[in-house]
């Protein structure tokens, strides 16, 4: 996987200003529809994500996962119809 940042078990030995440039300049030089998946526990709130309004996320407890695809409107509009249609087969999902 190019661009993956893996912490398996482990405290990581950098901050979350870091993590959070990481995934800024992975998301500068992806080519268009990459998708990002960012897994943390739920205490961190998508929305200190780099361009935190084109995440879809939901609470798996203890995790919380966050989803975006890198692409044009047609396609980010597909992506939020697919979500919709997560939503209506899990309703107990949160946003």
């Amino acid at each position: 996987c190019v661009g993956c940042v893996w912490w398996f078990g482990a405290k990581p030995q950098i901050g979350l200003d870091e993590i959070m440039a990481a995934i800024t300049k992975i998301l500068e030089v992806a080519p268009q529809d990459s998708v990002f998946i960012v897994e943390s526990d739920l205490r961190f709130s998508p929305k200190n994500l780099p361009e935190a309004d084109r995440w879809i996320w939901r609470d798996y407890s203890p995790a919380r996962v966050a989803i975006m695809r890198l692409a044009d409107e047609t396609s980010a509009d597909n992506l939020q119809s697919a979500d919709d249609a997560a939503d209506e087969a899990n309703p107990g999902a949160s946003e």
